[in-house]
């Protein structure tokens, strides 16, 4: 990334000026204008949780709230 000079991305993204910019900087770029400062930058990626529209919104509401007890409770939580 030119901004931060990270080498690991999920996404590279380009400035409008062409220049080639990680995940995070180009989507800060793009959303507000600006250079992403340096002080944001961690090494961690984070994932989201994705809803599968296989369930429907009760059930999804009860493995978040099954995965938040067990999470509070110390045990590892589920993965769907």
């Amino acid at each position: 990334c030119t901004n931060c000079q990270t080498t690991n991305t999920p996404l590279w993204r380009r400035s409008p000026e062409g220049q080639l910019l990680c995940n995070a900087c180009g989507l800060f770029h793009k959303l507000r204008g600006v250079v992403r400062p340096l002080s944001l930058k961690t090494d961690v990626i984070k994932k989201r949780y994705v809803f599968h529209r296989r369930f429907s919104d009760r059930a999804f509401l009860l493995v978040i709230q099954r995965n938040l007890k067990r999470r509070a409770a110390g045990a590892p939580s589920s993965t769907v």
